[in-house]
């Protein structure tokens, strides 16, 4: 039998429980301020403090007092646990760098202490320059300014330089000793960011240019940048705004008082509104006095220590007009060393806070998609202006900075507006760069109290920080919506043919009912960002990358995350099952999406081969196939014909067809020529190639024999094969894709739709009857349709068949103004949007509600 202490990770000595949060084995402290923080309870009374013990330096005691409603959550039987946590600064001016150990002590009243916790943590500075060193240093540059006529003999200007030499010599020097060459020196990103910055600064200030800014009589967005030093940093950030185009923008700076080459650089800048003070009013005064300067509707909370990455603003900026219900945008922030500071940030219920994905690639799947989020950083935050008025601006309760826009965030919450994270909005972002990290971190403790306490009963709704995966935490959404898990080939374009539009129908439907859909391409899962949101909405996560090799590996990290899985094709179901242990099977409620029967496609393509087989083999491949659909709460088929095979076998079906908006073309009868077909084409062999040749090779002689040689037939199709391609020419033109079919569907006479074998709906034939174009095709086809031969569509199966369908819409005006009214009606009627997510939300309802239920 296992002891209490090795099912519970935290206990510690003295029968107490605990945890350490900050900071962690070996981490670096370049600060002079060790900020240690964590939690601790009792077994039978409340521990009031803890102690840290270091050799050579003064015991420091620190209080648990902070509030830790998860804590209280996972011990509720152990008293002291609603407000456990501790949080102190230690002092480490003048420790030496190198090693440090440490630990902490506590004790239950009237019981002996014992060490909790113990930590080693590599502390590492830089030595002062010395007297010598500056004098060196700021004679060198007084002799270089008086050789390129530079040089003050004014004293206020000369103490000033001097005074901004100590400091730009500070920020140059090297942490710690002297660091060895090579790859294995430490390369401090923000100090080369820092050094390369200010020679750019001082190099803009020696040359005498000027940053002019347009005059804009009507700007979209109010920039606001509140300044305190840094000049160098806000200079990128200036040039950044310029470079980045979009819309109509005003910049708004205040000065709090800066001491650098702040006003040098404020002096250079044209159509700019200035403010500056006279003393440091902190940001959150400075943001509050800025914003009435504005005069745009959007106004735009900027740190000084960003750059705005082309694209950002006019991203931000559609979001917020496409919706009067988002209160405020928020942009992707990445660090100066490459890595991810937020893709959106989680509000946990005690208070705290956590930029999700931060350390994490920019670059990842998870970040890549639009989502609702509990706030974004004010680093970059869009906001409407009147909203931002009619509120009071930040809350001045939070003053002198940190948790404001939080809070502010939180009051838009809860007047039912969105906070959304725009992952377009690239922002680089230096991150504390006006105030050291010590500093940074203080009042963030103490500004936290006055946020939960203010919002104490919004914060109950919140996950928990301990038992919450970050990804379960990082998206709002409506209590009725789901988490939803689609597997399919690829990302799916709309040119692809092969079902893959009507699943791009069904992700948008899903997505549009306010799910929080995940799209996992399994054989294609390498396509370009920018490619794949302009078939799918931003709003969908698409993981790509992974591929079906990946899935074990993401199913494990999403374990319980989804309430459903959607499947689509059959050998989709198998690579999903090899993921799964046989004992999890289904992983969650699962919905198989059949797409279409193959297996009666194939039964189809040995006929057309000569090669017939039995009724009895084709039954016995259709139950192989339908086997795949075990273990799923609801079976989606394209047509009742196919949805009765799976019935059959005992399996709950739904008929889920395609949406086709009706947009007939206008142009006469009599001023249209030629016959057209459309259909992904990809291979030789496959279906639509299959037909085309036979079309060709077979049928249109006998058109043109009946109706002249000038017949014109046009192939349209993604990367026609060999096959096809050879096709060409005497009156028979391969186009292949075409962006935009409107104009080919408006010219032509006739649509052609010769398959021979084939699964599912023939989506093609309910595009050409959707643009009001008459359809010529197989019993197949017509079949699958269900719908009759001689109403909404000419029919013929053998090759003089067919050309008899052809040749008489082509000729008889009448036939063909009452095969176009019929098919437009029936498309209408059957393949309406509105039916089309009204089943599938139904299907999604029924299989999730089933899970809770259970």
């Amino acid at each position: 039998m296992s002891d209490e202490s090795s099912l519970d990770p935290r206990r510690l000595p003295g029968n107490l429980v605990g945890y350490l949060d900050h900071p962690v084995a070996d981490q670096v402290i370049e600060d002079d301020t060790l900020v240690v923080r964590g939690w601790v309870v009792g077994s039978n009374e409340d521990v009031d403090h803890v102690v840290l013990k270091r050799r050579g330096g003064a015991s420091v005691k620190i209080r648990c007092m902070l509030p830790r409603p998860d804590v209280a959550a996972a011990y509720p039987d152990r008293p002291g646990c609603q407000r456990s946590g501790f949080e102190g600064r230690v002092p480490l001016a003048g420790v030496p760098s190198g090693a440090c150990a440490f630990e902490l002590w506590a004790a239950e009243p009237g019981r002996q202490p014992a060490a909790i916790f113990k930590r080693q943590i590599m502390i590492k500075r830089g030595p002062p320059p010395s007297l010598l060193e500056f004098i060196r240093s700021a004679i060198v540059k007084a002799i270089l300014a008086l050789r390129e006529g530079r040089l003050s003999w004014a004293p206020w200007r000369w103490m000033g330089d001097l005074r901004r030499h100590h400091t730009d010599l500070q920020l140059r020097r090297p942490v710690g000793p002297a660091t060895p060459a090579g790859p294995a020196a430490a390369f401090d990103v923000k100090a080369a960011v820092t050094n390369l910055s200010m020679a750019q600064l001082h190099a803009f200030v020696d040359s005498g240019a000027r940053l002019a800014f347009p005059i804009e009589p009507a700007p979209m967005i109010s920039i606001v940048l509140v300044l305190y030093n840094r000049s160098e940093l806000t200079l990128r950030c200036l040039r950044s705004l310029l470079e980045s185009g979009g819309p109509p923008i005003e910049v708004i700076v205040l000065d709090n008082a800066s001491s650098d080459l702040t006003g040098e650089l404020l002096a250079r800048l044209d159509n700019v509104t200035i403010i500056r003070k006279a003393e440091n009013v902190g940001f959150l005064h400075g943001v509050n006095e800025a914003a009435t300067h504005a005069r745009a509707p959007y106004l735009l909370l900027l740190n000084n220590d960003t750059e705005v990455l082309p694209g950002a603003l006019q991203a931000a900026l559609a979001v917020i007009l496409a919706d009067a219900g988002v209160g405020a945008v928020g942009a992707k922030l990445i660090l100066p060393d490459g890595t991810l500071q937020e893709a959106g940030s989680i509000i946990w219920n005690d208070g705290s806070c956590a930029g999700y994905g931060r350390g994490s690639s920019p670059h990842a799947p998870e970040f890549q998609f639009r989502r609702d989020v509990d706030y974004c950083s004010g680093a970059f935050l869009l906001t409407p202006r009147a909203l931002f008025e009619e509120l009071g601006g930040l809350d001045r309760t939070y003053e002198p900075a940190y948790y404001e826009e939080v809070d502010y965030c939180v009051r838009l919450l809860k007047r039912g507006l969105r906070i959304v994270y725009e992952p377009r909005a690239n922002i680089s972002h230096f991150e504390f760069a006006s105030s050291r990290t010590d500093d940074a971190i203080r009042l963030q403790v103490e500004r936290r109290s006055l946020f939960v306490e203010k919002h104490a009963a919004w914060l109950q709704g919140q996950h928990q920080p301990i038992a919450t995966p970050p990804h379960v935490a990082r998206t709002r959404f409506g209590k009725v919506a789901k988490r939803i898990l689609y597997i399919d080939d690829r990302v799916p374009f709309d040119h692809l043919g092969s079902g893959f539009p009507r699943a791009r129908m069904m992700v948008q439907s899903l997505v549009a009912h306010g799910h929080a859909v995940t799209l996992y391409p399994t054989t294609a899962p390498n396509d370009h960002w920018a490619k794949v949101y302009d078939a799918v909405p931003r709003e969908l996560e698409v993981i790509l990358g992974r591929g079906s090799t990946g899935l074990r590996t993401f199913l494990d990290e999403r374990r319980g995350f989804y309430d459903c899985i959607i499947v689509s094709r059959p050998h989709n179901v198998q690579i999903l099952r090899a993921a799964v242990a046989k004992n999890e099977w289904p992983p969650a409620p699962l919905i198989y999406d059949a797409e279409a029967l193959f297996s009666l496609r194939d039964a189809e393509s040995s006929r057309v081969a000569g090669k017939v087989m039995s009724d009895a083999a084709v039954r016995m491949k259709v139950q192989e196939e339908i086997r795949l659909a075990h273990g799923a709460s609801r079976v989606l088929c394209v047509s009742p014909q196919e949805a009765g095979w799976f019935e059959a076998s005992g399996h709950s079906t739904t008929t889920l067809a395609h949406t086709v908006e009706c947009t007939p073309t206008a142009r006469p009868f009599h001023a249209r020529r030629g016959l057209l077909f459309v259909g992904a084409l990809n291979a030789d062999g496959t279906p639509n190639s299959d037909s085309v040749a036979w079309f060709v090779e077979a049928v249109l002689p006998l058109v043109r024999a009946r109706l002249g040689a000038d017949i014109e037939l046009t192939i349209i199709g993604e990367c026609p094969p060999p096959r096809v391609q050879a096709l060409a020419g005497n009156g028979v033109h391969v186009i292949g894709r075409v962006d935009d079919l409107t104009p080919w569907f408006d010219a032509t006479r006739v649509f052609i739709a010769p398959t021979r074998y084939a699964a599912g709906i023939p989506l093609k034939i309910l595009h050409a009857a959707a643009l009001g174009v008459p359809v010529a095709c197989t019993a197949l086809l017509q079949r699958q349709l269900g719908w009759t031969d001689g109403i909404e569509l000419s029919v013929g199966d053998a090759a003089d068949e067919l050309a008899a369908a052809c040749c008489v819409l082509y000729q008889d005006e009448a036939t063909w103004s009452a095969r176009r009214a019929a098919a437009l009606a029936r498309v209408a009627d059957d393949y309406s949007r509105a039916r089309f997510d009204e089943v599938l939300s139904d299907t999604v309802r029924f299989v999730t509600s089933a899970r809770v239920n259970n």
